[in-house]
């Protein structure tokens, strides 16, 4: 699986859907900042890619996705239509959680403080943040310390990383700054603080750590077996089973 030389990657999980092609170390890609519109704009983006490159369909070797958390919708779209090309292609598919996409790319900003953690938060919406903690992984660009969760702002807590620097990124606390625990505050002062609010998880990303899993022999699913990671569900049957 290592001679994969051909990738093509999704994200849709956002206000921002995008779609990216890493062709033989080259890259293509294209962006979509309107929401209602990913279903419409999302095949023709696809097609204006492939032109560019000059390659058909047939030719991609891989397929990359964002599985969430994210907005229900984008997130069935992007799942699939990587699963339709993976049954007409019969290629494998590498599922990509969408927050850790959102800390690859503050991956240029942590630089300057290596030692800081990457707090990825996205708005879910209903007074709730989706949020992962992760570190950066020199062959698989980040890994997870805390796995993608959702949160009121208020319940928020890193346990025993709540000291760490931080390098956050993504609108998740923008409309909750004052719900946010007062302790939370003070060590984002205190401590190194970098506020990347408006940075979004983008297809590139998916396709760069993907092609990590790739080199690393590991992450490849069948179209069959992928799934979207929507978490509010998981949330919702246990409130249910709880009663």
């Amino acid at each position: 699986m290592t001679n994969i030389h051909t990738i093509l990657g999704f994200e849709t999980s956002t206000d921002v859907s995008s779609v990216a092609l890493l062709h033989h170390g080259k890259w293509y890609t294209r962006s979509n900042s309107t929401l209602k519109m990913h279903s419409e704009l999302i095949l023709p983006m696809l097609q204006s890619m492939l032109q560019e490159a000059e390659i058909e369909c047939s030719d991609v070797q891989a397929i990359a996705t964002g599985v969430g958390p994210g907005s229900f919708t984008g997130v069935r779209l992007g799942v699939g239509l990587a699963q339709a090309l993976g049954f007409g292609l019969d290629i494998p598919i590498f599922p990509i959680s969408t927050l850790s996409a959102l800390a690859y790319s503050a991956i240029e900003a942590s630089k300057s403080a290596p030692d800081a953690l990457i707090l990825a938060a996205w708005d879910a919406r209903m007074q709730g943040i989706y949020w992962g903690l992760y570190q950066t992984c020199l062959n698989l660009g980040v890994q997870p310390l805390l796995c993608d969760r959702l949160s009121s702002p208020e319940e928020m807590n890193m346990g025993e990383f709540r000291n760490k620097p931080l390098i956050v990124v993504g609108s998740g606390f923008d409309p909750y700054c004052e719900k946010i625990p007062e302790q939370w505050v003070d060590n984002w002062q205190e401590k190194y603080n970098q506020r990347l609010s408006d940075h979004y998880p983008s297809a590139k990303e998916i396709v760069l750590l993907a092609e990590m899993a790739i080199n690393a022999g590991r992450g490849a699913v069948l179209p069959e077996e992928l799934l979207p990671h929507y978490i509010r569900n998981n949330v919702a049957q246990v409130k249910i089973k709880n009663g």
